[in-house]
């Protein structure tokens, strides 16, 4: 899923904000360590880290698991 800048959808614009100036901003997505929110003129555009690697906040980049902590959910 991939949410252009102009914030296309109006509903995750609600549940996610961000900075309106012109700064780039970069943040975990909180349901899926592999997804990270960037903020491109406040509204907000979602990105995937290529698998096996997932988001690290620290870096503001995709890293690999072991320095991440990140695990996939299990299987139902």
């Amino acid at each position: 899923m991939l949410f252009q800048s102009g914030c296309s959808s109006e509903q995750l614009c609600k549940q996610v904000v961000c900075p309106t100036d012109t700064t780039q901003y970069h943040f975990a997505k909180e349901d899926n360590c592999r997804q990270f929110y960037k903020c491109s003129n406040g509204c907000p555009v979602v990105f995937d880290c290529a698998a096996p690697l997932s988001y690290n906040s620290a870096i503001s980049n995709c890293d690999w698991d072991y320095n991440t902590g990140c695990t996939d959910p299990p299987l139902t």
